[in-house]
């Protein structure tokens, strides 16, 4: 596999990093439950890690790493928006 390969494919992962971490975002403003908000923080933090970790591989690659999760990313937590994020945490659980 060559390196702009290698990179493409790294960008695509990272937009799926920041697509967790916006949704975590989302879930972490819509409960109340504070237990379960210190979890998601947690899961969020491993999601923001995780994404620095990649960009830093692709940069190191001698690429551009995303900055955000792309223009489909954008449209995909658009439809989730329409569809509705869950709101209790009995809808949180079920859906992370």
């Amino acid at each position: 596999m060559n390196k702009n390969t290698v990179i493409k494919e790294l960008n695509e992962y990272l937009k799926g990093e920041f697509m967790g971490i916006h949704a975590y975002e989302h879930y972490i403003q819509h409960t109340n439950d504070q237990n379960m908000k210190k979890s998601l923080q947690q899961i969020q933090q491993d999601h923001k890690q995780h994404a620095a970790k990649i960009a830093e591989r692709i940069q190191n690659l001698g690429g551009k790493a995303a900055e955000d999760n792309g223009f489909m990313g954008s449209i995909r937590e658009s439809m989730m928006m329409i569809k509705g994020f869950p709101d209790t945490t009995d809808e949180i659980l079920k859906e992370s």
